[in-house]
């Protein structure tokens, strides 16, 4: 009976995974069950999100792996969505770097108005796939492009999340997050990165190097405005009064057939249309998070 009192004694206690409030979704309340059906060691929000066998409503979208060479003109209107016109490099100067980039394997940057320097890998990836939004909605053409593949991400954020653990209870401790941003900092260089940390000013408050997919939206030709060319938007956020600004993550996964989103610190999201809009406007709004504080 003593053996047997002191094996017990070893096995760690489950996680519990809740809501922080109900808000009513049944995506939000079986993602509550598919956690807690998983092991510990597989229900991390923090890498990637598994689903359980026996929640067989929770999928992942098809995505169709595209060639960065076979589609330089969409890379390159991804690459600059946020750049005036007017400030882009031009096309063939443009390219010329980011072929020498992909070939060297990283990128190294100036942030401003700090001056300090940064490395960070780059091997891009690009995926495209088509979802649906609302539960009998149209199909809709979304792409993923990311400076490194899911995969990689995810060994970078499984080593950081084993060899730095993260105690949120301990965030305004000095020395927990001095030794903290000292650990990061040391897996982050040993997989690529320098000074990538310090240069963005991160910290043991928004811990980083976090799964992060970003989805783009696309418009087809003439939708928008009359006489233009397609072309891909990023899906942008919406403002939530519950929590400010939205937190909405970019990796997708499918419920019962409807695409939805998930975000490093447990938010679901859904991309609804703007009412204001006259076409298929989409734009990310945060519905629920889950938490295992």
């Amino acid at each position: 009976m003593a053996q047997a009192g002191e094996k017990q004694g070893q096995v760690k206690p489950r996680v519990k995974y809740y809501q922080i409030k109900d808000t009513g979704w049944n995506v939000c309340r079986d993602m509550v069950k598919n956690l807690n059906k998983l092991q510990p060691s597989q229900a991390s929000f923090w890498c990637k999100l598994r689903f359980h066998p026996d929640m067989p409503q929770f999928s992942e979208p098809e995505w169709e792996v595209l060639k960065i060479e076979d589609n330089w003109q969409m890379i390159y209107e991804l690459s600059n969505y946020w750049v005036k016109t007017s400030d882009r490099l031009p096309f063939a100067k443009w390219r010329a770097q980011y072929l020498r980039d992909m070939q060297n394997g990283y990128i190294e940057g100036e942030k401003l108005p700090s001056g300090v320097s940064y490395r960070l890998p780059f091997r891009p990836s690009l995926r495209r796939a088509k979802v649906r939004f609302e539960q009998n909605g149209p199909l809709v053409t979304v792409v993923s492009y990311t400076g490194l593949s899911l995969a990689e991400q995810e060994n970078f954020c499984e080593t950081l999340y084993t060899t730095c653990p993260y105690n949120r209870q301990k965030l305004f401790y000095t020395d927990y997050c001095n030794n903290y941003e000292k650990c990061i900092s040391s897996v982050a260089k040993n997989n690529g990165y320098d000074n990538f940390y310090r240069a963005f000013d991160m910290s043991c408050i928004y811990p980083s190097g976090l799964v992060d997919d970003f989805i783009y939206l696309y418009v087809p030709e003439n939708e928008l405005y009359p006489g233009s060319s397609s072309y891909y938007r990023p899906l942008e956020n919406i403002p939530d009064n519950r929590w400010f600004f939205s937190r909405c993550g970019r990796q997708l996964f499918l419920y019962k057939g409807r695409a939805f989103s998930i975000s490093k610190d447990h938010t679901i999201c859904r991309a609804k249309k703007r009412e204001d809009a006259s076409i298929d406007f989409y734009m990310f709004s945060d519905i629920c998070t889950i938490t295992n504080d």
